[in-house]
């Protein structure tokens, strides 16, 4: 064999070689103390945070020893349920304490705008990528962004059917 093939083999065993250290280098520490409590809470608030089919803006999250714990309040128990799957599907978590409450709204507006958004967000045949929903007495505006014309229409079929709604006001996009 030639000097060059000797050559460019070793060049190309340092080059895995290195590579293979460098990739092992930055897996290993991270491996070795796993996940902190400051990246779970940082990692659940963002979830929650960043799903625009959910309103979790009164909840906060809190970990320590990797137990998260969530404080709050949402509008449906479905929003609660799902708050909890989302922290507890977190990599590290061990578990989670949940002290959300469902807030049951006085105002006849923000009870409506609760039941929309619950069957909503709860029909197994929606795929709602964002929601947001307003009500002002009986006549109830939905924003959001569907799939599709007909999760559109379902959306509109299912809204009509909930008692307390007079009116729709359709402002939902299709993706």
């Amino acid at each position: 064999m030639g000097k060059t093939f000797m050559r460019s083999l070793m060049v190309s065993l340092m080059v895995i070689i290195g590579a293979v250290s460098f990739a092992s280098a930055a897996v290993t520490p991270f491996a070795r103390r796993g996940v902190s409590d400051r990246w779970v809470t940082w990692r659940v608030d963002a979830l929650l945070h960043d799903d625009n089919r959910y309103d979790y803006r009164e909840v906060r999250v809190k970990t320590k020893d990797k137990v998260v714990t969530l404080k709050g309040s949402v509008m449906t128990d479905y929003e609660k349920a799902h708050a909890v799957l989302v922290a507890g599907d977190i990599p590290g978590v061990k578990a989670v304490t949940d002290e959300i409450i469902v807030a049951e709204p006085v105002d006849p507006d923000i009870a409506l705008m609760k039941r929309v958004r619950s069957e909503i967000v709860q029909d197994p045949l929606l795929k709602i990528i964002a929601l947001d929903v307003d009500a002002k007495d009986g006549a109830v505006t939905l924003y959001g962004i569907v799939r599709d014309s007909e999760q559109k229409e379902r959306v509109d079929e299912l809204v009509h059917g909930i008692p307390g709604v007079k009116a729709l006001a359709d402002e939902i996009l299709l993706e």
